[in-house]
């Protein structure tokens, strides 16, 4: 089994490097000439902008579990599902990372759930580099291997190998990352009283950064080429041409050699201060710069293309890009990241948030009981994406109001109130109203016109 995941991370290791410097926004000088490779790489090799960790963090943003509710209502599920729901919360973090790297990785991100040094159950988010989990063609866990050092020098490489009857912990001989299978000895042995391994998985079969790295390329490429194009715009090359220089004393004339303006970086010529020769003929030359605009243009075109690409808003990416300003201009921009990141959860982030709440859930249970007992069935619902403004939430309501739908069912669509909520504000407006309605007949009775 060592040698089995050895292997795949060993591969797996190659493919991902590339993606995940790509996200961290350590791109390579985009491809040009070896003349401008050359000129520009020190200057420019840092100008970037970075829309790969933009696309990667918006997507897997859009997927992320919002709380967790029980499926059946009892005590026992209304519990777990609160206490995995507050566990969600305080591992926010871990679970952002693991989910972003899964979608600049596109390979096996896995989650364990188990004791921290301080006693607590915790979320633990196990690099994609350093983690391998062999499943069948079901998807049924079989086993798992884990590579980790501790942090301090000349730490050895360590490893667990996870089953569903025991844990195994293997230290190496060699202080390499990846040692052979050879190198490992067992440590130590413990039991695992669950059954199954205390993990998750999420596999996007496929890398965001795959199919965005070529615009990215092409987005830096036109920001430092827009970079040159600017300060020639701004400073442009002129020469001094015809001008003579004339000695007093001797009569002597001669043709003054113009020497590089280093104050203007090689792009003006200067000519010393001299007598000039009459009737010679005198002139400035100042060359055309190309228009740094078109550059401008291109970029945010890539922009788009990325946009389109990565299943977002383009808004979101490009410099001059606004949210559009009515509530379904907005959704229509929406639309596609929505459907994706639906598709998304469905597909790969569901089976394992389920998973992952199930394994917590159990792990919670077991601290309480003493006995490894199965968990109640919980649901995972992930966090909902902003579509529409409040105001046209509130001209929405009002129309479905005015058509005959309740209050109180208006409230939680549009505005995803809580039912209790919903109830008790319906309620209260239905107690104004009624109050309205009898201030108005007692006017009415009393005379009053207007009312």
């Amino acid at each position: 089994m060592l040698e089995v995941a050895l292997k795949r991370l060993r591969l797996r290791g190659v493919r991902v490097a590339p993606r995940i410097s790509y996200f961290e926004g350590r791109h390579p000088f985009p491809p040009g000439s070896d003349a401008w490779t050359k000129q520009w790489r020190d200057r420019l090799g840092r100008l970037i902008d970075n829309q790969c960790a933009l696309v990667v963090e918006t997507r897997a943003d859009a997927v992320m579990p919002a709380h967790v509710e029980p499926v059946q209502e009892d005590k026992l599920a209304a519990a777990a599902a609160a206490w995995v729901t507050d566990l969600l919360d305080r591992e926010a973090a871990t679970l952002t990372r693991a989910f972003r790297q899964a979608e600049a990785a596109g390979e096996q991100v896995t989650l364990a759930i188990d004791w921290n040094s301080e006693g607590q159950i915790d979320i633990f988010h196990l690099d994609t580099r350093s983690c391998y989990v062999h499943r069948d063609a079901g998807g049924a866990y079989l086993w798992a291997v884990h590579l980790w050092r501790e942090e301090r020098e000349g730490a050895p490489t360590e490893a667990t190998l996870y089953l569903p009857t025991e844990t195994v912990h293997y230290r190496s001989s060699s202080t390499a990352q990846l040692p052979d299978a050879t190198d490992f000895a067992e440590v130590t042995r413990t039991p695992n009283p669950f059954g199954e391994l205390m993990l998750a998985t999420i596999d996007k079969g496929g890398s965001l950064i795959d199919r965005i790295a070529p615009h990215q390329d092409a987005l830096n490429q036109s920001m430092q080429t827009e970079f040159v194009v600017g300060e020639h715009y701004a400073h442009p090359f002129r020469a001094w041409l015809g001008f003579d220089s004339y000695d007093p004393a001797t009569g002597e004339v001669s043709t003054v050699v113009p020497t590089v303006n280093a104050a203007t970086g090689g792009r003006d010529l200067s000519v010393p201060t001299v007598a000039d020769a009459e009737g010679e003929r005198r002139e400035v030359i100042q060359f055309e710069s190309p228009d740094p605009d078109k550059y401008l243009r291109r970029a945010e075109a890539e922009r788009a293309a990325i946009a389109r690409l990565g299943y977002v808003p383009a808004f979101l990416l490009q410099v001059t890009g606004t949210p559009p300003a009515s509530g379904e201009a907005l959704e229509i921009a929406y639309r596609p990241h929505i459907e994706r990141a639906a598709a998304d959860w469905r597909a790969h982030y569901r089976p394992a948030m389920q998973r992952l709440v199930r394994l917590a859930a159990r792990r919670w249970l077991h601290a309480a009981t003493g006995r490894p007992v199965q968990a109640p069935d919980l649901n995972v619902v992930p966090v909902n994406i902003e579509t529409s403004t409040a105001a046209s939430r509130a001209v929405a309501l009002s129309q479905a109001v005015a058509a005959g739908v309740p209050l109180e069912d208006a409230l939680v669509a549009f505005f995803r109130m809580d039912r209790e909520a919903a109830r008790l504000i319906a309620e209260r407006a239905d107690e104004q109203a009624q109050a309205r309605a009898d201030r108005a007949l007692a006017l009415a009775e009393q005379g009053y016109l207007g009312a």
